[in-house]
């Protein structure tokens, strides 16, 4: 993990070079229930680091603060990819719903604390 300011390498989550206590954010992707029986399991990416979540689950992933890219990929829609910016302690959720990610973008929901 690293520092997002000097990207010196975190100790403990703290910079040596900045002075400063590193939180982790945390991702929370819930992927909803579909019509039609389509259970299949929904695979992405995140910074290259691939996942899979069948329909009713939820998966916690911790990140480190900055920018983010999530990808996933449908035969019918091709592959697509979106920025996310997380700051330190931030909690986003993510509602994947299989017939949404055709039609529109994954939207990133900034929890409250």
């Amino acid at each position: 993990m690293f520092c997002i300011k000097c990207g010196e390498e975190l100790k403990d989550g703290y910079c040596p070079k900045c002075k400063e206590k590193r939180e982790m954010a945390t991702l929370i992707v819930s992927r909803t229930g579909n019509a039609f029986g389509v259970v299949v399991d929904l695979n992405f990416e995140i910074d290259g680091v691939k996942y899979n979540i069948l329909p009713g689950k939820t998966l916690t992933i911790p990140l480190v603060p900055g920018e983010h890219v999530f990808s996933y990929s449908i035969e019918v829609i091709g592959k697509r990819e979106v920025n996310i910016k997380m700051a330190d302690g931030e909690t986003y959720l993510l509602k994947l719903d299989f017939f949404d990610l055709i039609y529109s973008k994954p939207k990133f929901i900034l929890q409250e604390k």
